[in-house]
């Protein structure tokens, strides 16, 4: 949620993905996962295309 909302605010970097106890340990799972969520807040930060051609 933390990423979503900074996404909306405008961040440009996010850092931390695949991390879990505060930088003292990785996961390859999680760091999938987060790659996957990152990409999730990329496209919200696109926005949705409101024009002619996308109304048809």
């Amino acid at each position: 949620m933390g990423a979503m909302f900074a996404t909306l605010s405008g961040i440009d970097i996010i850092f931390g993905a695949g991390t879990l106890d505060s930088y003292l340990a990785s996961s390859n799972e999680k760091l999938a996962i987060d790659g996957q969520m990152l990409g999730y807040m990329n496209r919200l930060q696109d926005g949705i295309k409101v024009n002619e051609e996308t109304l048809i």
